[in-house]
């Protein structure tokens, strides 16, 4: 099934060692979002937690996963 690879030099080895796992995840999470299982609860705790300020804001691992599928 992956013969394509033994015939690959290193830097297409390495695009589609990083492709292929990011690509199983992006699908998982499609899947999830369209069933409506990755979306956020309504859980009430008494932990204060700060707001995220700056770049941590804007990286999450679904953020992570999207850039690694446009690679």
């Amino acid at each position: 099934m992956f013969d394509f690879l033994n015939h690959a030099d290193s830097y297409q080895k390495t695009f589609w060692y990083i492709a292929i796992p990011v690509t199983l995840f992006f699908v998982i999470q499609m899947v999830l979002t369209f069933s409506g299982l990755a979306g956020d609860t309504d859980v009430d705790t008494d932990i204060e937690v700060g707001e995220m300020d700056g770049f941590m804001e804007y990286f999450t691992i679904r953020n992570a996963i999207n850039f690694f599928t446009g690679i």
